[in-house]
């Protein structure tokens, strides 16, 4: 407040009142003077002045006095901030409520400043106001509530309510002051003293009663209040001022005389709205607050409410406020109690909440029809919507979720209204409809909606209070409990022990929800007893009530609501341990869980009781529910039973109740959950095979995959997913039961299983009525054991660690559960899918078990036997009473030795016990023979064989293998010694069964497994004491119990040997095969360790006898079958495999094995086999043989093996030449690797039997020989151009052993050897297989063994007069003389090479031999010899047929080099040998030929002398001159060896007499000389005949350059020719030569081309050439005259004429 705004309005008023009103205008000046004579500090200060000045307020007054409106407006207005601002002297507080009640009919401002002024007057001045100054301010206040404006009557109301409710809290303040003034007032009959303002808080409330009542007022100057709104103040009142009422008796005396009674007098009473809603309201502000200290007035007020629900006792609308007031009182749940405790619980009171419950129920069933109860819930629908559903409604008549959730709406129904949140509820609730002064008509439904209020409430409330008290601990907590505990006990010990399994079963006891009527000390017992009361005593009537809900028209959130409220009510009632009620609600959602033919068909038998118990706590109730459901069914009928979204909804809650209940239910409780989930189960499987679609029953994936469907979660509506959460998490919740509730639950789900039996056939699911009936309720009855199996393996999966507990109590769960599947497993009338669905739960269960007690030291074994029992029981079960194996049987059999096998691969190693009964599991994949079923487990152990054992299936035995498999691998060491011979009969078991033919090949390597961990025990096997070569397996089998540790062990290793044995005659070549090498593997591993005696044993009792066994059957084949065949062909690979593997290991430990004595008997028994085998027509058998007893040999020598011993191994390789001569060869055989071992025994066998071996048996030897090689046969394409073939390097070698041994046999040697030198070309042909070899390399090689044979190691014998030599170079002449005519392949060094080298080198040695031998042999053999050697040489210088070749230039230049070479390397050799009396003319003759013959440039043309006629008489037409040509024939490609033998037959021709003085020599060479010079004067003659003849054709061309060189060469030759003149017969043309001197023929002074240079006596050849050389001058003449001078042929001429005519021309003249 500011003295400004004061000196302000002082001087309005003094402006104002200046004329008319003097006393106001002296009071204001007054007033101002005083403001203004204050010190103007602070307003606080301003303040404490002005109110120690009674008059400064007084211009004020007296303008509100005026009730002039602008000196009113301003004094009030003053008024208003003096008394805000706490400055009005109280003792003028009377007059200013005056003044203010004197201004209350001005204008509107006035009165709203009169009513700010009021709540400030009141505030600052409490304590100043009470009494009549209070009723003064409350009568001014209700005097402007009076006004028609309704701005100010509004706010008047409100500030009187401010008013009012500031002087009840006066009280507050005042009672907690000390010595307070108080005043004496009545209360029950006594005075008390209460304070003032209690008592004026009490005159209000008694005078505000006496208004509503229409009393006159006794402490309010009011003449009239509205009712409405007098009511609204006492709402008021009593709402802020709870703690007052409760605190003073008086006020609550007045509750109870006056308000309490007013009110039930009001209701029931009738009314209109407005004081009717605001008594409700003030009533239920009086139950809530005041109920306990007012017990009769309320259980009036109570009962009068209940009453006024009936439709006769009063309207609609006030029936609605009455549900509304009791949802409110709902809405506190602890009201709800403290009613049934003050009056239900007390003797001699009404039963309020039991009342009010069959009120609601009452409701409930007033008017079916109207909120649409049918068969089944359904969706309400709008009337005025016609034939409209809304899009819930259109889900559900569309199938629901995905097809499945459906329910057709009855035509019947589609009129109904049903309850909805859209029309049956209300906007604003009727208690607070305080604006309506008529109430709106309420929606027909909106009563039912507040009835399932009450109950979502009720149930709500005993949830929230009863819930909370049964938790003991949470699960987090409880688990770190028990972990805390285990480490505490376990420190010293790694494994659970008994007390930890006590602490964990003292646990589960834990998780069991505690009963809160248990629970005696609680502060809050008499609220859990009303609780359990309320439960006990309403529960007939509420269920009846929900029961009817559940089968009307709600929409969603309705039936939700519905649902929840139910689920909690159930769950209250189950906590508190109430049977009755629990199962009665369980069997209540059970119905509606299921469609209506569902709930009539498959409700239990245990329910029914209790049902009727239900119903007989009224019986109205029953009669009322009877109508509902007496609707018609046959549209019903008629459609597809299916479930509905709303279906689900039940069943999840019935779900979540087992989850929350589970511990403290019962197994009938748990039964008509089951069942409900079982049925719910098979709704769904029977809409799903309606619809043609496939969904999964409730639960998880993995179920629904067990079960069959593939539709994919994402397909599956939620509400599936809901529920399949909840039951999945319901069986988890299980694994924390006590043992009791565990054996309830198990008990209630096997015992479906027992309930279904053939009469016990669901009717109401098969939707199929017609003679398909019975198939669709075996299909049904399928369908029901098909998913009590799911929930049982979920429960048992949830349980796992409990059944993993061994011990009596658990034991009886196990029991339990075994008995029940194995009943499923082997029945004979379920589907094999039931069937395999409980094996397979079974086993599933002992795996788990078998994980979780691992830890379990001290029940491990115990555990691990229950198992393997239960595995054998339900194997040892499939046959019993079983004529016949059924495929069911099998895969169940199949199924449980798959446990087995998991069971080893996990837990194998922890197994100290029960291997006996795992070799039985593995073992009974096998049917005994009746006599191994009657005969004793001795007899059975010594005398089983396995093939007398058959194969159940094929799948069994693979399955059983793994097992075996593993223990063979993986386990040995654990096996008991009793066990191995067990382990050894099952691998012979499955080695010998032929189902799988995989399994018997692995088996076989199995036994080297058991081999190794024998000899690991034992060390070194020492059996041969114990036990000789004819010991039985009966007696081995016997020996295996020894207590010898090395005997028994031996025994069963030998025994073990024999086994593997029996596999090497099977009909299965891999099986047999791998048992052999198996054999061989376990002999060869442990030789070393054996002594020779045990190897003797072994030899006789386990090798030979294996060989034996399969000669005889290879033997019995290849006789019975033919030849080509498969079975042969894999007995002779057997037979391969058994010969080397044996000869082998014989050969590896042959120094042991020898050291036997009887090693002889052993090694003819061997080669008897041997010897047996070998006739068998194979090769591949032959070379086995061969090759073994090579490897064998190679280690002996001859101080080892007697004479006898290698007189056996010479017999069989001497008898049995592998290609003898004649035979057949099969060209598609190769046959040389068995020729390369029977060539590598022999070289063997020729190291020991070498002195043995006579001339005799060498030629016998080479004859195996050349047999051997020309028999050859080879695999397609292979190539010995190169390279010999192994075979013939192989020959070669044992022949030049033979050559370095044997000289005496040097012929035979000589000859198998040239015989070989030629046979690339003798064995060759254009049509030639591939598969022959072509001989090439090894030609080649045997020409180089001949040469070093003869010409280095030398000739030891006589090979001359056997023609043996001769032989030998004819054969090497032979590819000589053919080098351009064989068309095979040759690489360098060419054949024909290698040929000419060898026969110079041989020839070298033997010219001088045969020589030595001309006295004693007879000519014919030294003509044939000669005759070779001159066929040699033309050989060598001749070159037939090379143009056939198409050959390189540089090609022929090289072989012409070679040729030229090998030619001058041969004539020394020959020369003068050649000229020898003893050699014909003829031979030398031939020579002479031959050197003319290669010696031809030009070849004879058409129309020359032919070659044949020139050889025969080459003087014959000498001088005749042909014809000339013109064109120029080709000449040689080989000019230069032909200038080489043109030289040679110069130098032969020439005269001895010169070069030598040795007569016999000069003899030779004169008849040399004698056989060439005919022919060189033939061959000189040719070029100058030719140059006679073709040169004047030629005119100025030159002569061809060959031609020329040739011309020019030979008369070159004959010029210096000194001719042997005893040789050459005179010319024909009379010219001769002067006779000879004896004298030198020349000096070395003499002149070239002079006539003292030539010896006329040896150029008598020139007189043959004289006429020739004639014409040839004047042909040279002629040419030079036209140009063509070729100087050096005339020059060549002249020469010539010059020698013959002694005329001495010089060159330069010629020239």
């Amino acid at each position: 407040m500011s003295s400004q705004i004061l000196q302000t309005e002082l001087s309005n008023l003094i402006q104002e009142s200046k004329r008319k009103y003097s006393d106001l205008k002296n009071a204001a000046e007054q007033s101002l003077n005083e403001l203004k004579s204050l010190p103007s500090t602070s307003e606080a200060q301003i303040k404490a002045d002005l109110i120690r000045r009674p008059h400064f307020v007084t211009p004020f007054i007296l303008a509100c006095q005026t009730r002039q409106s602008k000196l009113a407006s301003i004094g009030v207005v003053c008024l208003q901030r003096l008394a805000t601002s706490h400055a009005i002297s109280p003792a003028r507080l009377n007059d200013t409520l005056s003044a203010l009640g004197d201004i209350t009919g001005l204008n509107q401002d006035v009165q709203l400043k009169i009513l700010q002024t009021l709540p400030a007057l009141l505030h600052n001045y409490s304590d100043n106001l009470s009494g009549e100054l209070l009723a003064h301010v409350l009568e001014v206040c209700a005097t402007l509530q009076a006004s028609k404006v309704a701005a100010v009557s509004n706010t008047a109301a409100a500030t009187l309510q401010q008013l009012i409710s500031s002087a009840f809290e006066k009280v507050l303040v005042e009672d907690g002051l000390q010595n307070a003034l108080t005043v004496q007032t009545q209360v029950g009959g006594s005075t008390v003293d209460i304070g003032v303002a209690a008592h004026d808080a009490l005159q209000i409330l008694s005078d505000l009663c006496r208004a509503v009542e229409g009393e006159k007022l006794e402490f309010l100057h009011i003449k009239a209040l509205p009712t409405n709104f007098v009511l609204e103040l006492i709402e008021s009142i009593l709402i802020n001022n709870i703690r007052l009422f409760l605190n003073h008796p008086e006020q609550m005396q007045l509750l109870q005389t006056r308000l309490l009674p007013l009110t039930v007098k009001h209701l029931s009473e009738r009314h209109n709205f407005p004081p009717t809603l605001r008594v409700a309201r003030i009533l239920l502000v009086l139950l809530r607050n005041f109920m306990s200290l007012l017990q009769d007035e309320c259980e009036m007020a109570l009962g009068l409410l209940i009453h006024l629900l009936e439709p006769e006792a009063s309207p609609e609308w006030k029936r609605v406020l009455c549900m509304e007031v009791f949802r409110s009182l709902h809405s506190e749940p602890s009201l709800i109690r403290l009613i049934f405790t003050l009056f239900d619980g007390t003797q001699g009171r009404k039963d309020i909440v039991k009342d009010h419950m069959t009120a609601l129920f009452k409701i409930a069933s007033e008017s079916p029809s109207l909120i649409g109860v049918s068969h089944q819930s359904t969706v309400p629908q709008d009337a005025s919507q016609t034939r409209s559903n809304t899009d819930d409604q259109i889900t559900l008549e569309a199938g629901g979720v995905d097809g499945v959730i459906a329910a057709a709406v009855n035509s019947a129904d589609e009129s109904v209204t049903g309850i909805s949140s859209q029309w049956s509820t209300v906007r604003t609730p009727y208690l607070e409809l305080l604006d309506k002064s008529e109430p709106p008509p309420p929606p027909v439904s909106y009563i039912y909606s507040l009835v399932l209020n009450c109950l979502s409430a009720l149930a709500e409330g005993l949830a929230r209070f009863i819930i909370p008290l049964t938790v003991t601990e949470s699960k987090s907590k409880r688990r770190k409990r028990i972990a805390t505990n285990d480490r505490e006990q376990g420190s010293n010990d790694l494994h659970r022990s008994d007390s930890t399994k006590s602490n964990g079963s003292e646990s589960r006891r834990q998780t069991v929800p505690l009963n809160p009527l248990d629970l005696q000390e609680h502060p809050q017992r008499s609220a859990i007893t009303s609780s359990a009361g309320i439960i006990e005593s309403c529960w007939p009537v509420i269920l009846t009530t929900c029961s009817i809900f559940f089968y009307a028209a709600l929409d969603a959130d309705f039936y939700h609501n519905l649902v929840r409220s139910f689920q909690k009510l159930t769950h209250v009632a189950g906590l508190l341990r109430q049977s009755a009620a629990r199962d009665a609600f369980l069997s209540t959602l059970g119905k509606a869980t299921l469609p209506v033919d569902d709930v009539t068909a498959h409700l239990p038998s245990t329910h029914a009781p209790e049902a009727k118990q239900s119903r007989n706590s009224d019986a109205g109730h029953e009669q009322s529910l009877a109508a509902h459901f007496d609707t018609p069914k046959a549209s019903f009928e008629a459609t597809r039973a299916s479930l509905s979204t709303r279906n689900l909804l039940c069943l999840r809650a019935l779900l979540n109740l087992g989850i929350a209940l589970g511990p403290t239910l019962d197994q009938s409780a748990w039964s008509i959950l089951l069942e409900t989930l079982q049925n719910a189960d098979l709704v769904i499987n029977a809409s799903a095979t309606a619809s043609g679609k496939q969904t999964p029953t409730i639960g998880n994936g993995e179920q629904a995959a067990q079960s069959g469907n593939d539709v994919p979660r994402a397909n599956i509506g939620n509400e599936i997913l809901a529920v399949s959460t909840a039951a999945s998490k319901m069986f988890e919740s299980t694994a924390d039961y006590p043992d009791p509730s565990f054996q309830a639950i198990l008990e209630a789900l096997l015992g479906l299983l027992s309930a279904k039996g053939p009469g016990a056939l669901p009717t109401a699911l098969s939707p199929v009525k017609s003679a398909n009936q019975h198939f669709a309720n075996s299909r049904i009855q399928d369908d029901e054991i098909n998913l009590v199996l799911d929930r049982t393996k979920e429960l048992c999966e949830a349980n796992i660690e409990r059944l993993s507990v061994v011990g009596e109590d658990e034991d009886f769960a196990w029991i339990t559960l075994n008995k029940n599947l194995k009943s499923i497993i082997t029945s004979g009338t379920h589907h094999r899918t039931l069937r395999l669905k409980a094996s397979g739960i079974l086993n599933y269960v002992i795996l788990q078990t078998m994980k979780h007690g691992w830890f379990e030291d001290d029940s491990r074994n115990t555990l691990q036997l229950r198992n393997l029992q239960s595995l054998q029981s339900q194997i040892s079960s499939l046959y019993e009473h079983r004529d016949k194996l059924t495929s069911v049987d099998a895969e169940a059999h199949g199924q449980a030795l798959d446990t087995l096998r998991v069971m080893l691969e996990q837990y194998g190693e922890a197994f100290t016990s029960g291997w006996d009964l795992i070799f039985e599991l593995i073992s009974s994949v096998f049917e005994k023979p009746e006599t191994e079923q009657s005969e004793t487990s001795f007899t059975r152990k010594s005398l089983s064989k396995a093939r007398n054992f058959k194969a159940r299936s094929p799948r069994l035995v693979r399955v059983a293998y793994t097992s075996l498999q593993l223990i063979a691998s993986d386990f040995l060491t654990l096996l008991p010694p009793s066990c191995l011979l067990e382990l050894v009969d099952s691998l012979s078991f499955f080695a010998s069964q032929n189902q799988d033919f995989n399994i018997s090949l692995t088996t076989t390597t199995f036994f080297w497994n058991v081999s190794d961990f024998l000899q690991s025990q034992v060390g070194t096997f020492s059996i041969e004491e114990s036990m000789d070569t004819s010991i039985s397996e009966e007696s081995l089998a016997s020996l295996t119990d020894d207590d010898d540790i090395s005997t028994s062990r031996g025994a069963l290793w030998l025994l073990l040997l024999l086994r593997i044995v029996d596999l090497t005659t099977d009909d299965r070549s891999g099986i047999r095969n791998s048992a052999i090498h198996t054999l061989l593997r376990i002999l060869d591993a442990y030789g070393p360790q054996l002594t020779p005696k045990t190897w003797h044993l072994c030899l006789n009792r386990v090798l030979f006898v294996m060989m034996v066994d399969v000669q005889n059957k290879a033997l019995e084949i290849e006789s019975s079958a033919d030849g080509g065949s498969d079975a042969v062909k894999e007995w002779i690979e057997t037979s391969v495999v058994v010969i080397k593997g044996s000869a082998d290991l014989i050969a590896t430990f042959f120094d042991i094995i020898i050291q036997d004595p009887r090693f002889v008997n052993s090694w003819k028994r061997m080669l008897e086999c041997f010897q047996a085998l070998v006739r068998i027509n194979n090769y591949g058998i032959k070379e086995a043989i061969f090759a073994s007893t090579y490897d064998i040999v190679k280690h002996a020598t001859s101080s080892e093996f007697t004479k006898e011993a290698i007189e056996c191994a010479w017999l069989l390789w001497t008898n049995n030449h592998l290609a003898p001569e004649g035979a057949q060869l099969n060209l598609d055989e190769p046959n040389q690797d068995a020729l390369i071992a029977y060539f590598r025994f022999f070289q063997q066998i020729y190291r020991l039997y070498r002195d043995e071996l006579s001339k005799e048996l060498v030629a016998q030897v080479l004859h195996h020989v050349r047999t051997a090689i020309y028999n050859a046969v080879v695999s397609r394409y292979s190539v010995d151009i190169d390279h010999q073939s192994t075979l013939q390097e192989l020959v070669l070698d044992c022949i030049k052993t033979l050559c370095t041994d044997k000289d005496e046999s040097q012929s035979d040697i000589v000859m198998c050897l040239a015989d070989f030198s030629d046979a690339a070309l003798t064995q060759w042909s254009t049509d030639r297989d591939k598969s022959r070899p072509s001989y090439v390399a090894f030609s080649k090689s045997a020409i180089d063994l001949l040469s070093w044979y003869i010409a280095e190691h030398g000739i030891k014998a006589d090979i001359f007069s056997d023609g043996t030599l001769t032989t030998a170079l004819q054969h090497l002449a032979h590819p000589i003389t053919r080098k351009y005519e064989w068309r095979g392949k040759d690489r360098e060094q060419l054949i024909w090479q290698k040929a000419t080298t060898a026969a110079i080198k041989i020839i070298r040695v033997a010219v001088p031999y045969v020589e030595s031998k001309y006295a004693s042999s007879q000519k014919s053999l030294i003509t044939s010899f000669w005759s070779t050697v001159i066929d040699i040489t033309r050989g060598i210088i001749s070159a037939d047929g090379y143009d056939d070749f198409a050959l390189s230039t540089s090609r022929i230049e090289a072989d012409e080099d070679f040729d030229i070479d090998s030619f001058k390397t041969l004539i020394p050799l020959l020369i003068p040998s050649l000229g020898a009396s003893n050699v014909p003319d003829s031979t030398r003759r031939d020579l002479a030929c031959a050197l003319f013959r290669s010696s031809l440039i030009y070849f004879p043309q058409r129309m020359d002398t032919p070659m044949e006629t020139l050889l025969e008489n080459p003087l014959h037409d000498l001088y005749k001159i042909r014809r000339g040509r013109t064109y120029d024939p080709s000449p040689t490609a080989r000019s230069r060896i032909a200038d080489v033998l043109i030289d040679t037959m110069f130098t032969l021709a020439e005269a001895s007499s010169l070069s030598s003085t040795d007569e016999s020599q000069n003899a030779s060479r004169i008849a040399i000389a004698r056989s060439i010079l005919p022919y060189l004067i033939l061959r000189s003659f040719l070029p100058l005949k030719s140059y006679i003849a073709d040169q004047p054709l030629r005119g100025l061309l030159p002569q061809p350059a060959p031609a020329h060189r040739e011309l020019v060469h030979i008369l070159d030759r004959l010029f210096t020719l000194k001719s042997e003149p005893a040789a050459i017969p005179d010319a024909p043309c009379g010219i001769v030569s002067s006779p000879q001197s004896t004298s030198s023929p020349s000096s070395k002074n003499d002149k070239p081309g002079s006539r003292s240079t030539f010896h006329l006596a040896y150029s008598k050849h020139l007189g043959w050439v004289y006429p020739l050389v004639i014409k040839c001058v004047r042909v040279a003449g002629k040419q030079k005259g036209r140009g063509n001078n070729d100087v050096v042929v005339l020059h060549h001429l002249t020469r010539i004429l010059d020698a013959v005519c002694d005329d001495e021309y010089e060159d330069e003249d010629v020239v």
